[in-house]
């Protein structure tokens, strides 16, 4: 049913997306589509997307200067996934947000519903809240990054809070442009990890 909702969703944004744009319409939001690669490290073995492998992204953004709705889509580029779980970084989201800059902080808070690996099936899900802080040092953008867990239906991992203290670095590498992401995370037992400090993780990603 949700990969029902969603292509539905697609056939009637895209082609809207493109009639407004070949047709220079003077438009109040942006329109945006990102394809993406992400890979991470992590200090724990046994909780990372794609196992240490990457994983591709898509991403549909409606925004203004403020807001911002869209989908958010992952697949894991590792056959075997996690465990042997083929699925595990397959994963759809819808979200809204807003960021806003009061200098030098910026602000980003994002509402989602992220659908899980088991798509005939929404009772797994999870609706999440995030909280974002972030500042500028030239060199490097430390942030302090907050997310809460919220249970869909039974089959919900534990709901609960990861939060992460981490730097941020944006390189240009001949024109492609790539974001570096040092992070030190923690939980209150959210998704059934162990309380307190759970991982290290460094994070390198880009959009094409």
């Amino acid at each position: 049913m949700k990969k029902i909702i969603l292509i539905l969703l697609f056939i009637i944004i895209i082609p809207k997306i493109s009639f407004a744009e070949n047709n220079n319409y003077n438009l109040p939001f942006k329109i945006q589509w990102k394809t993406g690669f992400v890979s991470q490290f992590l200090s724990e073995s046994g909780f990372t997307l794609s196992d240490h492998r990457p994983i591709m992204t898509n991403q549909l953004t409606i925004s203004n200067d403020l807001f911002r709705f869209g989908l958010w889509g992952s697949h894991g580029l590792n056959k075997k996934g996690i465990n042997n779980e083929k699925d595990f970084s397959t994963e759809i989201d819808v979200f809204g947000g807003l960021n806003k800059t009061f200098s030098p902080i910026n602000l980003d808070i994002q509402i989602s519903y992220f659908g899980l690996n088991r798509f005939r099936k929404s009772n797994d899900d999870l609706w999440v809240f995030d909280g974002k802080i972030k500042t500028n040092l030239h060199f490097l953008n430390p942030y302090f990054f907050i997310r809460y867990f919220g249970e869909i239906g039974k089959n919900s991992p534990e709901k609960g809070y990861f939060w992460w203290i981490g730097a941020e670095k944006n390189l240009l590498f001949k024109k492609l442009p790539i974001n570096l992401d040092l992070q030190f995370a923690f939980t209150d037992g959210a998704l059934n990890r162990q309380k307190g400090f759970i991982y290290s993780r460094i994070k390198t990603s880009t959009d094409i």
